[in-house]
């Protein structure tokens, strides 16, 4: 059986979905570039660790993950194109964004000019709140999960723990998710976020001083 984050180039998924190359991989999940052959297009493919999909939980975070994303609208927020299981493997289908996120951007081309990070910061910025307005919080906003573009133009990814006023949250009481590197310490003495300004502007920082 082929494991999910080593899918060989040329893997058909649901005869439409031709694998190009791996993107990147995370704790439960794993993103491909590939080929769509019915709209002749590039997608990103986001594909469930098969274990992960087993546990009821993950793999309802799994499926909201598409929910949420569908009912946010910003240029600044990934699209979702489809929702599908092929074989053992649960995926996403996305639009495909010629980027790095933001540890590998930095990586690539150093620190941001004072200009640039600010015109970014507004992009990031404008993503989230058009979030808050329709009732999400993303929990999980850090710079692996902010893509960049060469000219700078941004997405926000990765909805898996985001929470919705209307949905359940799929945690225990006293649960806190999101990675700690990128929390306000506020969240580990009071409890639940109930806003991300703080959290955004303390990573942002990051661009300038890397």
């Amino acid at each position: 059986m082929i494991s999910y984050d080593a899918l060989p180039h040329g893997f058909t998924i649901d005869n439409r979905y031709w694998v190009e190359g791996l993107l990147g991989k995370g704790r439960s999940s794993a993103v491909y570039r590939a080929f769509d052959a019915e709209t002749s297009t590039q997608v990103s493919l986001k594909i469930l660790d098969p274990f992960l999909s087993q546990d009821p939980v993950y793999l309802e975070r799994f499926r909201r993950e598409v929910s949420i994303i569908r009912s946010l609208s910003h240029p600044g927020i990934v699209k979702v194109y489809a929702f599908l299981k092929f074989q053992e493997f649960y995926v996403i289908v996305m639009e495909y964004f010629e980027s790095r996120n933001g540890i590998a951007y930095l990586d690539r081309y150093g620190a941001m000019p004072v200009a640039d990070f600010l015109d970014v910061a507004k992009k990031i910025v404008s993503a989230i709140e058009s979030c808050h307005k329709v009732s999400v919080l993303h929990r999980d906003i850090k710079p692996q999960n902010v893509l960049i573009s060469q000219n700078k133009d941004i997405k926000v990814v990765d909805f898996g723990i985001s929470r919705v006023n209307t949905m359940s949250n799929l945690t225990k009481t006293g649960t806190i998710l999101g990675t700690p590197e990128y929390m306000p310490p506020e969240l580990f003495y009071y409890g639940p976020i109930r806003y991300q300004i703080g959290h955004l502007f303390a990573w942002l920082c990051f661009f300038l001083s890397s």
